[in-house]
């Protein structure tokens, strides 16, 4: 199911079905767009990660009609912003990526800055 709705910028929201971390991100979501909130409530979803990990549960979750399709380099950009906005950070944690180069993990961050 494709609801449109589901990305409205100006209203956030997690299904009934959703982990409780979904639910935080979902609350505390202002200022966000479509495919920022999809982003966001995806990291949510997976708990910490790298780009890498994070594409692959993004674009899986868009096969499915989920989320909005966007490229990995769109999906890497939606996630760079909500770092600078405060709703993402690093986790002080690495993961190794499949070509063997070290990647930052990221994680929701439970208090956006700035609230």
């Amino acid at each position: 199911m494709n609801d449109e709705r589901l990305f409205d910028p100006d209203r956030a929201h997690a299904r009934t079905s959703d982990p409780e971390t979904s639910h935080a991100a979902a609350a505390s979501v202002t200022d966000l767009t479509g495919k920022q909130e999809a982003v966001l409530q995806t990291l949510a979803l997976t708990g910490p990660a790298g780009d890498e990990y994070l594409i692959a549960v993004y674009q899986n979750r868009a096969y499915m009609g989920v989320v909005p399709e966007q490229s990995e380099s769109g999906i890497r950009t939606r996630r760079a912003e909500l770092v600078r906005k405060g709703f993402v950070m690093d986790s002080g944690d690495k993961t190794e990526t499949s070509t063997g180069r070290k990647s930052i993990v990221w994680k929701v961050q439970t208090q956006p800055k700035g609230t």
